[in-house]
């Protein structure tokens, strides 16, 4: 095990996190002088930006000072990987961190300050920041910078989970840390298998965009008054999709244990490790039980990322094409009821919806399945013709 490391030891992983809030503190006259000329959200985009870029920039210098030299993996060599990660990003944010984090008490005066920074931060600024900004810079700080050095030091877990609990700490507060710590510790299991900072980046992307999404088309979620049940449209799909979700996570990070293992932790093995191949598990013989137990689950994923896509294009009625009176997006049986009086537009993107949601899915059962895909991505094919069938016959009955 490498002793040159930065950081070297728990107490320096919590001087990056005092390095990261003085910058925050340093830095905020600067948000504070460019609100009211360019406002809100783009100067906080700017105050983050250099709040987030000065220490990570003294990290690199001390890392690098320490150790010699510093690499980061930037490349996505494995599609497959890629694809799991998305998947099993969205399974553990439905299946763990929204039911744990729901379930905390939240004070009204954080329900306020929660409500405030959605108004605040609900245009592409915002995005630009919480989607793309954070995953760079915070994953380059905790999982390429702290966790990096916590692996040469100590013990695999236990790098993994205090890098998860102090980027969670740095949230400051207990329902962003829940997330966090749940995120960081996937991300950080992912890091040392790979030492790939790209797909770091892509977990932490995934699940601060959807948020942000589910968020903006779901403003009874965004006013923090919805209780944990209607959040998932009822008590029954409450309980159907955290267990549907639980399973996919657990098979998605199944699955990645066996693409992702490494003949060994040292930085000199895997700079002979092969990640580049994109053929799924190659070299792995599933038996013919294992073969259907995949083609079940890659059905499975496949009608629930599917399903996600239609739902979200399904909601853009109305924000990109104006609705009929009275008709609410965010309930299906209100576009049910009222898909009568559905102008051509509206029906186009009811269209669009369904075909990117059928091929969407097609294409990840395909990409999941052991064999037969073709079969597999007729399956998702019949089973969104039926439901779209099923959808035009309630509204004609």
């Amino acid at each position: 095990m490498n002793l040159k490391a930065y950081p070297k030891s728990t107490l320096q992983s919590f001087g990056i996190v005092g390095l990261v809030f003085v910058a925050m503190i340093l830095f905020y006259p600067v948000q504070i002088a460019l609100n009211d000329s360019i406002g809100l959200s783009p100067s906080f985009l700017i105050y983050y930006i250099l709040a987030m870029g000065a220490p990570l920039m003294l990290m690199h210098f001390l890392k690098k000072k320490e150790e010699g030299s510093v690499k980061y993996l930037l490349k996505p060599n494995d599609i497959g990987v890629v694809l799991l990660l998305i998947v099993g990003t969205i399974a553990l944010q439905w299946g763990f961190t929204s039911p744990i984090g729901t379930s905390i008490p939240m004070p009204e005066m954080f329900k306020q300050r929660f409500r405030e920074m959605a108004e605040q931060m609900n245009d592409g600024y915002g995005l630009l920041t919480v989607a793309v900004m954070a995953p760079f810079f915070e994953e380059f700080v905790f999982r390429g910078v702290m966790l990096d050095g916590l692996l040469k030091r100590k013990s695999t877990w236990a790098a993994i989970l205090i890098s998860a609990a102090l980027f969670g700490l740095v949230h400051l507060n207990p329902w962003q840390f829940v997330a966090a710590m749940i995120i960081g510790t996937f991300a950080g299991w992912v890091y040392s298998r790979t030492k790939s900072l790209i797909y770091c980046m892509i977990i932490h992307f995934v699940n601060n965009f959807t948020a942000s999404v589910f968020m903006y088309f779901n403003k009874d979620a965004a006013s923090m008054d919805v209780e944990l049940h209607e959040m998932y449209g009822g008590m029954t799909n409450m309980y159907v999709i955290i267990a549907a979700s639980i399973v996919i996570a657990a098979i998605c990070i199944s699955m990645l244990n066996k693409r992702m293992k490494m003949e060994a932790a040292d930085e000199n093995s895997f700079q002979n490790l092969e990640i580049d191949k994109v053929e799924w598990l190659e070299g792995y013989q599933p038996s013919n039980k294992m073969k259907i137990l995949r083609n079940i689950a890659a059905v499975v994923i496949g009608l629930v990322i599917g399903s996600i896509v239609n739902m979200y294009i399904i909601k853009l009625n109305g924000v990109l094409v104006p609705l009929p009176e009275g008709m609410d997006p965010n309930d299906m049986d209100s576009l049910q009821a009222n898909m009568g009086q559905f102008t051509l537009l509206n029906y186009l993107v009811v269209f669009l919806a369904h075909s990117f949601g059928t091929l969407t899915g097609a294409l990840v059962a395909g990409l999941i399945g052991a064999s037969n895909k073709v079969i597999l991505m007729y399956i998702i094919a019949f089973a969104f013709m039926v439901g779209g069938i099923s959808m035009v016959s309630s509204e004609n009955s």
